[in-house]
């Protein structure tokens, strides 16, 4: 049984390193459905999720990794993978202690200097980047976790030092139509579509914020565009009926 789920696992990890990012999102979901707590194969998810621009559920399926493993649990491989994932996520602080602990049972492991360099490179040669990841991670917890308005002012520190943020764009949008503030949502969804059309999240979340004000038609519009880029996405495709 456990050569068999491993093997299912290397089979996800060959899909997403070729980039196919859908057949490795639904490998993982049958995983995860039989084996909820295979910590690898919440590694995979959380990349697929990352490299396919879902950045709150990436961090999401992070931060649920970080708690549920203890110190030394994961082997090296896993480890360094969760460390490129968490910088991904602009996570510096947990990436640096994962790295501390992979590097040393590990000090020559060839992606040790790589992450090392990632992470100086985050934090000091583009402080102001380091910044804004790390200010929009502390919003999205918050979000989570239903915490509103602290959400809203991390959200804002993004955009203070990132103006043309679509993950802070989107995010606030959604903090804003979940206190009732459609317009004001309606109109950061659009700032992000205009700063980024290819972003599918970004036209479902402009057609949610239409279909709320009534605005069918264009919200209908809004669905169907976000499923011409991401094909496979479900919400979509359920808001369309």
């Amino acid at each position: 049984m456990v050569d068999h789920v491993q093997s299912r696992i290397d089979e996800a990890r060959a899909l997403l390193e070729k980039g196919k990012l859908v057949s490795a999102r639904f490998a993982i979901k049958k995983i995860l459905r039989k084996q909820p707590d295979n910590v690898a194969a919440r590694i995979i998810q959380a990349d697929v999720f990352l490299r396919s621009g879902e950045q709150r559920e990436s961090l999401a399926a992070v931060n649920r990794i970080l708690r549920s493993i203890e110190a030394g649990s994961l082997d090296n491989e896993l480890q360094l993978k969760l460390t490129e994932i968490c910088l991904g996520n602009g996570l510096f602080i947990e990436a640096e202690a994962l790295l501390d602990e992979a590097e040393s049972r590990e000090p020559e492991h060839p992606a040790v200097e790589r992450l090392r360099q990632r992470i100086v490179d985050g934090r000091g040669e583009k402080p102001h980047l380091a910044s804004a990841l790390e200010t929009l991670q502390r919003g999205i917890q918050c979000h989570q976790s239903g915490r509103l308005a602290e959400a809203t002012d991390w959200y804002q520190k993004t955009l203070e030092l990132q103006p043309e943020n679509t993950d802070a764009l989107n995010n606030l949008g959604g903090v804003l139509q979940a206190q009732g503030k459609l317009d004001e949502a309606v109109a950061y969804y659009r700032k992000a579509i205009s700063i980024k059309p290819e972003s599918a999240e970004a036209h479902y979340n402009h057609g949610n914020g239409l279909k709320e004000q009534g605005d069918l038609d264009n919200a209908v519009a809004s669905y169907q565009k976000a499923i011409s880029i991401k094909p496979e996405f479900a919400e979509a495709h359920h808001n369309l009926g």
